[in-house]
């Protein structure tokens, strides 16, 4: 492939790495390329041996790559980290170096990704890293074997897409939102999901637990043309709202991105980032903003975050047509990082 294969070598490998976890679909997403398929799995696994040539060979000699995909990724929970460690514990006993162990912690960074076999819940190589990373908190790349290619044919459109959710358990589905309290409401007031499984069990933490949640795909986003909203409403609501901290600054930036766009119908987005950054939505305040969204027909709203990971806030809790709750032990690591809705045209 000679100097083209290094370019685009060094392309994939710059958004594997940097952004920790990254499938092969979303690798495609990003179009540095313009590959075919076939194409991006070949130059995504010479991405992961031209930065882990001892890791890739462990790996390749212990099932053809030909016959399963590699799933790069980093694992930086306590809980993720005694599992793999115990599925190597079971099969092979305590790790017998300790000099190793508190080498690697001394280190400060576990650099060689262990490897993990999902397919039967075995981890292949890696205990003294796991153990490292375990007792000095460390986050420990993986290599994930899983059964199939992340890139599938393609099937005809869902009228839902999934995302997770991290948080106490739903004995129901939620049919009412909660008032958020001050400095919890980062994208907005509502229900929030993300299309990373990683970013969901950080929220879940302790005893809570990750929802996998099916959501109607005829949303309106708050950035869409059909959530555009006439200024005069607003600032009419704005006024009538009881207990809304920074009330007139919030309508004169309103009016000031007015004038500046030169145009009196704002899309809802430009209201409800003010709200946020003015931290005016605690309480029953925040739960008559969306009321006043859902009177508009508006569902939600998606935010975009580093390394091709989507948030959602839903204001509109009848989207919600199906709830999982994840078993981290059974969670197929392909899913790490959901597709982003959003490019499937589901978002109106």
């Amino acid at each position: 492939m000679g100097n083209n294969h290094v370019v685009i070598s060094m392309k994939l490998s710059k958004i594997l790495f940097e952004s920790k976890t990254m499938t092969i679909q979303q690798l495609m997403d990003t179009d540095v390329t313009g590959l075919t398929e076939d194409k991006y799995v070949d130059e995504y696994l010479q991405a992961l041996f031209d930065k882990f040539p001892s890791a890739m060979s462990e790996a390749e000699n212990y099932v053809p790559m030909d016959r399963v995909r590699v799933q790069y990724s980093v694992i930086d929970n306590k809980e993720e980290k005694e599992f793999w460690l115990g599925s190597k514990l079971r099969l092979e006993g305590d790790p017998t170096d300790e000099e190793l162990i508190k080498t690697i912690g001394m280190d400060g960074e576990i650099k060689n990704p262990v490897i993990v076999d999902t397919r039967n819940d075995h981890t292949v190589e890696g205990r003294h890293r796991l153990a490292a990373g375990l007792r000095y908190g460390l986050e420990v790349p993986v290599l994930y074997i899983v059964n199939e290619p992340d890139i599938k044919p393609a099937q005809p459109e869902s009228s839902t897409f999934q995302m997770y959710h991290g948080g106490q358990r739903w004995s129901l589905v939620p049919s009412e939102l909660r008032a958020s309290k001050q400095g919890r409401y980062e994208s907005g007031i509502g229900i929030n999901f993300t299309n990373n499984y990683e970013t969901a069990r950080k929220y879940a933490g302790g005893n809570r637990v990750v929802h996998l949640v099916d959501i109607d795909r005829n949303i309106v986003d708050l950035d869409s043309e059909k959530a555009k909203i006439d200024l005069d409403e607003m600032v009419e609501f704005l006024n009538g709202l009881r207990g809304l901290k920074k009330r007139k600054e919030i309508i004169a930036d309103l009016q000031r991105y007015s004038d500046r766009v030169k145009t009196k119908t704002i899309p809802g987005s430009v209201l409800n980032n003010l709200v946020v950054n003015h931290e005016a939505g605690a309480g029953n305040v925040g739960l008559e903003i969306v009321r006043f969204f859902l009177s508009k027909g508006i569902d939600g709203v998606f935010t975009d975050k580093n390394g091709g990971e989507v948030w959602f806030v839903l204001f509109n809790l009848s989207k919600i047509k199906g709830v999982k709750v994840i078993v981290p032990k059974e969670f197929d690591y392909k899913d790490v990082m959901l597709p982003d809705p959003r490019t499937k045209g589901g978002a109106a």
